[in-house]
């Protein structure tokens, strides 16, 4: 009778043992899941921030393109008139 007692009291502890040890893997999980959640909202935060910068880079080159385009005409205008003063000083000193 003691042995049937003793191996009952053992049973019992081991799934107190097991009970425990799936009650702490599910808080466990359940704090896993809510640091899921927060770092999936800081990563579309994140990636908002990403999408406004792409956009304002964007318009940014968008109103680069005229003015690099205007720089290339007085970089060609400059040159122009740079031969057109040559070329004058060479007719005056002859």
């Amino acid at each position: 009778m003691r042995a049937i007692s003793g191996m009952v009291i053992l049973a019992l502890c081991a799934l107190l043992v097991i009970v425990y040890q799936a009650v702490q893997q599910e808080l466990n999980i359940r704090s896993l899941r809510a640091r899921i959640v927060v770092s999936g909202e800081q990563v579309k935060l994140k990636e908002d921030g990403i999408m406004a910068a792409k956009t304002k880079v964007e318009e940014m080159n968008k109103k680069l393109a005229p003015l690099s385009t205007q720089r290339d005409q007085l970089k060609k205008q400059k040159e122009d008139l740079k031969k057109g003063t040559a070329t004058s000083e060479k007719e005056m000193a002859t």
